[in-house]
């Protein structure tokens, strides 16, 4: 059955008040999850609804925000106390300089935590690759000045001033040091599970399903002697948060794993509050998860543990024993040196084709995400007035 050429356009100049895009014509075939209308294929369409979409949550906004007025007028004037003071030489002008300071330090971990988590489980593991060495430098200088007294960033970082004997130090006192970073890297974690839930939300308030969903229904079906392990304990993740909820969520959550990201897609496809996935994702990932992977690293990293992993790897793969130790070495040289090794390793790749290729990637990654966040909520949208507009034709037939 053929959908009438102006059904769609018609829903948005009724709903949106807004110049309208004629649709294709587009079969109800066309239309299923696999083979429906796309970015790719009608990126003029999707990227008008996409557009409309955005409209009609920021007009939801805007009417909650005027609704909670006395908030909104305190949040402004705070804003702008804080614009005076960083922009106006005078005493307070440190402070704010101090405080912009700390929201950068922290918002850029948490980005590196959000860009973690995106992608449907295609992110990049910014643990390695940033928090995890920036943990170890630290505990490498903790133990190298004995104390935990210096910087970790700015012109100034991880400069000993003074060295202490070691036996004095703690574990705990460095992971003291690293739990902030630690912290805003499980936040941004956290965050990036939110755009498989919306996607998921928004698929089935418009009555559609997605492959994640489907697949799990294939395997719900498949007989549990032809199951492979890897789908088993893809059914007890899901059968998990569904029976315990909240605490099924944050047990999901404190876990490493790789399946998480089903917890935003089913906690969206079934409408699970907002507050209830969030929050058992945040505590979850920010406090439990970042916590027990901090202290791993700052474990593994500690002087007598670093020994014996060096002693291990000596025995059972020398060529690696060699790079590791010449590694830590030029580290040790470094921090005796009283150099600041992040700028030092940062300024000797700086303009090399590795970061210029790794940038590209990251850029291309988010881009790509970006791309399907878009895809998916204006496909949504569409296939929401579609849906309305077939059942009011059927109702005047």
């Amino acid at each position: 059955m053929t959908m009438p050429k102006d059904t769609a356009t018609t829903a948005v100049e009724a709903n949106d008040h807004s110049h309208s895009i004629k649709p294709n014509v587009i079969t109800e075939d066309a239309l299923t999850p696999s083979h429906g209308i796309s970015i790719y294929r009608d990126p003029v369409l999707i990227t008008h609804h996409f557009a409309l979409y955005l409209l009609e949550e920021a007009s939801h906004a805007v009417r909650v925000a005027l609704s909670y007025t006395r908030t909104v007028a305190f949040m402004a004037a705070v804003v702008l106390l804080y614009a005076a003071a960083y922009l106006v030489p005078g005493p307070v002008q440190p402070l704010a300089m101090h405080i912009q300071s700390e929201i950068t330090w922290a918002g850029y971990w948490i980005l590196l935590g959000i860009a973690s988590s995106v992608g449907l489980g295609t992110g990049l593991h910014t643990f390695v690759l940033f928090l995890g060495p920036h943990i170890a430098e630290v505990t490498l200088a903790a133990f190298e000045c004995g104390h935990v007294d210096f910087a970790v960033r700015g012109p100034d970082s991880f400069v000993c001033g003074k060295v202490i004997p070691a036996a004095t130090l703690s574990l705990w006192s460095i992971i003291r040091k690293i739990y902030w970073q630690s912290f805003c890297w499980g936040a941004g974690t956290a965050i990036g599970e939110l755009p498989p839930y919306f996607v998921a939300r928004a698929a089935a308030l418009a009555g559609q399903t997605n492959e994640e969903m489907d697949e799990i229904s294939e395997l719900l079906e498949k007989p549990a002697a032809e199951r492979t392990l890897k789908d088993k304990v893809y059914l007890f993740v899901y059968s998990m948060m569904q029976r315990l909820g909240f605490l099924g969520i944050f047990l999901c959550a404190s876990i490493p794993n790789p399946l998480f990201d089903l917890a935003g897609i089913s906690c969206g496809h079934f409408l699970i509050p907002f507050s209830t996935f969030f929050g058992a994702t945040f505590l979850g990932k920010a406090v439990v998860k970042a916590a027990i992977q901090s202290v791993f690293v700052v474990v593994m990293f500690s002087k007598d543990s670093l020994a014996a992993v060096l002693d291990v790897l000596a025995r059972i793969a020398p060529p690696v024993h060699d790079i590791v130790a010449k590694a830590v070495a030029a580290q040790t040289r470094k921090l005796q040196a009283g150099g600041d090794a992040a700028t030092d390793g940062a300024a000797s790749q700086n303009g090399g084709l590795i970061p210029f290729l790794w940038n590209g990637f990251i850029t291309v990654m988010l881009l790509y995400f970006l791309l399907s966040i878009v895809d998916s909520l204006g496909s949504a949208r569409y296939e929401k007035l579609r849906r309305r507009d077939q059942a009011k034709a059927k109702k005047e037939t």
